[in-house]
């Protein structure tokens, strides 16, 4: 992936709850998970994107939720562990 953050180290937490959305298939379902506000994991995405200069997720409304875009998809497989 080469965006802004090309070459530098990225926020490990930002990561981490990046992969934590992308198993429970929602923010809130992570929220409860971790015991962390969803509006501060939401947050902490949104910052990674920027850091990437990617969207990661497609975020519906209401009951819509999110799909990972081409980029969550790509980061997702990157950063498995």
């Amino acid at each position: 992936m080469v965006g802004p953050a090309a070459g530098r180290a990225l926020n490990t937490a930002a990561i981490r709850y990046f992969q934590e959305v992308v198993r429970a298939g929602s923010f809130r379902k992570t929220a409860d998970k971790i015991h962390i506000a969803a509006s501060a994991i939401n947050r902490h995405v949104r910052l990674l994107e920027e850091e990437l200069g990617a969207q990661l997720f497609e975020r519906g409304k209401g009951r819509r939720g999110i799909r990972l875009t081409v980029a969550g998809e790509v980061l997702s497989r990157r950063v498995q562990y």
